[in-house]
């Protein structure tokens, strides 16, 4: 019976660390063709290819390092645009505070009520797009194993 519970137990012990390991097992990579398929609309494509074209045929060996690359081009990208735009880091945060899951026009003209109306609707549709193509590419590739 002794030997019965410790076989169970050390194939339980080495079935966990098979489990574990598959965390770090498995390539990634980003190409054109991956991002095309999951990005319909042309102008954001063209918008996160400018971002995330470095990226392109790398292979990374554990999802970890994939995705933070992936937040590191988001962020730059995220910047680059905030900058354009010229939104400042409280009314980032407000925006982001104000819609949690999507956004919407009235809460967006609300930070941006002594701004011009029409650039916030710019900014309005371009933080929309961005925010769910970054939670959309981030659920495809941290499950995508190539």
């Amino acid at each position: 019976m002794k030997h019965l519970r410790l076989t169970g137990l050390s194939l339980f012990i080495s079935g966990f660390i098979l489990f574990i390991l598959t965390f770090f097992a498995g390539n990634y990579k980003l190409t054109g063709e991956i991002l095309n398929a999951t990005v319909k609309d042309d102008a954001q494509f063209k918008l996160l290819e400018t971002g995330l074209s470095p990226l392109y045929n790398q292979e990374f060996s554990n999802s970890f390092q994939f995705v933070g690359k992936l937040n590191a081009a988001f962020r730059e990208l995220n910047n680059k645009q905030i900058a354009t735009y010229e939104i400042t880091g409280s009314e980032a945060d407000q925006i982001v505070q104000l819609n949690e899951t999507q956004l919407n026009a009235e809460t967006l003209a609300s930070v941006f009520a002594e701004n011009d109306i029409g650039l916030s609707m710019q900014v309005f549709l371009l933080l929309k797009n961005l925010e769910l193509r970054l939670k959309r590419l981030q659920m495809i590739f941290a499950n995508m194993q190539l």
